[in-house]
């Protein structure tokens, strides 16, 4: 999307009060966020009393200045900015009808990877309830899922690791912005997660971590996943605040029983009971009503690359890209000692024949 327009979403979603709901009724009417920015007060009082607010804001024109500030952020720091409009918006989230307008994105393109499984718990999370999270993302690998959860303590920290320890693409969902991570003692496995998976939030930098913005937060955990699985959660959190939204946005809701009498299993044995929740037992429990079938590793599909039909520079290049999956272009060229202009038509061919595919920032892999 035009980068004006992204800046004028920007900048009006700056306004107190104002949410995606409410925005994309006004671009409806406006036909773009620059008309919205730039109309009157008797256009905006159309939107009740949040279109008055938003007037009033926008003539104090602090808004726009904030917005260009925070594009220049994200830019020296490799963010990515996502709107609704956008084709690389999830498209997951983008069927839920309260998605943020605007996400910021943070490491690799994994929003819409093929299989994509929230996890959440307490964070005063037992032995049984890692046992049970290291278990079933030691089973769930081989299926090719991408985990999310939103970087807390306990359950969620759990999450991040043990796909990592797996080599599984995992999110990690904010509830603030990009220049910091809370809780601080995390900021380690944030800094890894970015080698293969990425960090996303609706929230621009210098936001202050507040209570009511984890709900939001929860919301993206809920809606960009296929499903949600509950890991041990007391009666009241914000692990039932996510699996209540997945209820809302009609996606299926997993749950790990537990013992009556122990308080960090009395949310998720209300779930089941209720029938707001599958019981689980074991990844099967989710593989078989996902209907997920187990994808053959990287390195067997790697070994299965036919070689033999390639000439002599094309099977260098494929076999010099699938030793450094994400390698770019001018990396390339210095590891083969091949002339970029030499380089580039030979990988147009083998992107064709389904050989290679090229990935965000002009690099490639070997297509799985």
């Amino acid at each position: 999307m035009h980068r004006e327009d992204i800046l004028f979403q920007m900048a009006i979603l700056y306004s107190k009060n104002l949410g995606p709901v409410t925005f994309r009724k006004m671009y409806a009417y406006f036909s773009s966020s620059k008309n919205v920015y730039y109309s009157k007060y008797n256009d905006l009082r159309k939107f009740g009393k949040k279109g008055e607010e938003l007037y009033t804001q926008i003539q104090k024109g602090h808004l726009l200045e904030r917005a260009k500030k925070e594009f220049i952020y994200c830019q020296n720091n490799n963010i990515r900015i996502l709107s609704f409009f956008d084709e690389n918006y999830p498209k997951r989230l983008k069927n839920c009808h309260d998605a943020p307008q605007i996400l910021y994105l943070l490491g690799k393109s994994i929003l819409n990877n093929k299989r994509i499984l929230s996890i959440v718990g307490t964070r005063r999370c037992t032995k049984y309830g890692i046992d049970f999270c290291n278990e079933l993302i030691s089973e769930i690998s081989s299926y090719g899922v991408t985990i999310v959860s939103g970087l807390a303590f306990g359950i969620d920290y759990q999450s991040h690791l043990k796909a990592l320890e797996f080599s599984l693409p995992t999110l990690g969902v904010l509830g603030h912005g990009h220049d910091i991570i809370y809780p601080q003692e995390h900021k380690n496995i944030a800094t890894k997660m970015l080698n293969t998976g990425a960090l996303l939030s609706e929230f621009p930098s210098k936001t202050k971590i507040l209570p009511q913005n984890f709900p939001k937060r929860n919301r993206i955990v809920a809606g960009i996943s296929d499903a949600t699985l509950v890991i041990e959660s007391p009666q009241k959190g914000g692990s039932l605040i996510t699996a209540k939204i997945a209820n809302l946005y009609q996606k299926d809701v997993f749950a790990l029983p537990g013992n009556i009498n122990s308080k960090t299993s009395l949310g998720c044995n209300s779930l089941i009971k209720s029938n707001r929740a599958h019981l689980i037992e074991s990844c099967n429990d989710i593989v078989e009503i996902m209907s997920w079938q187990k994808e053959e590793s990287k390195l067997k599909k790697q070994v299965k690359i036919d070689l033999s039909k390639l000439n002599f520079k094309e099977k260098l290049i494929t076999e010099c890209i699938n030793k450094n999956k994400g390698i770019s272009i001018d990396e390339l060229s210095k590891t083969i000692n091949i002339a970029v202009n030499k380089i580039s038509p030979i990988l147009t061919m083998l992107e064709l024949d389904d050989v290679i595919e090229q990935l965000p920032g002009n690099k490639f892999c070997v297509k799985i």
